[in-house]
């Protein structure tokens, strides 16, 4: 097996090892940000659908007398269960905020990727041109009469040549 050869095959396992770095990576800060907003959005929303319309429980006497405060609100927590969690939320939502990406980002390990989907086609890009690369010196060395072996998970359409 030429050097050549060897040289291409020690960069497409690099590159298939950084590839999988990428899909197990964590979001940016940015993206870290962006889904900590995402998720208190839908915490607010929760608490707007659900409180509102309870809130006129607040302007009268209890009906029954011996039960809570405010039955209703108490029913609709046991009902909905993150009402509770999405009031906090709505009421101090900075707070909520910084405690959740600080967080996150104290649970990062490793590689962060601001986009995943554009970093994981560069990289799949790159070891495609590998693979033909690995195919055409496979073909030069199989026509010179050497006995050559494809790798096991060699990529199909880089052996029949086909466009990516």
């Amino acid at each position: 097996m030429s050097q050549k050869l060897n040289k291409i095959r020690t960069q497409i396992a690099a590159l298939k090892a950084e590839i999988r770095e990428v899909k197990g990576a964590a979001l940016d800060d940015a993206g870290i940000a962006a889904r900590v907003d995402r998720w208190l959005n839908a915490k607010e929303k929760t608490s707007e659908r659900n409180f509102s319309d309870l809130a006129y429980e607040l302007a009268y006497e209890p009906r029954h007398t011996g039960g809570t405060e405010w039955p209703l609100l108490d029913e609709r927590v046991k009902l909905v269960p993150d009402l509770a969690l999405s009031l906090l939320v709505s009421t101090n939502r900075e707070a909520f905020r910084s405690i959740l990406i600080n967080a996150a980002k104290a649970g990062v390990e490793g590689r962060q990727v601001a986009d995943k989907g554009a970093e994981l086609a560069r990289l799949e890009a790159q070891l495609y041109e590998l693979e033909l690369a690995e195919e055409a010196e496979f073909e030069r060395l199989e026509a010179a009469g050497e006995t050559v072996l494809r790798r096991a998970d060699a990529n199909p359409r880089a052996i029949l040549g086909f466009p990516l």
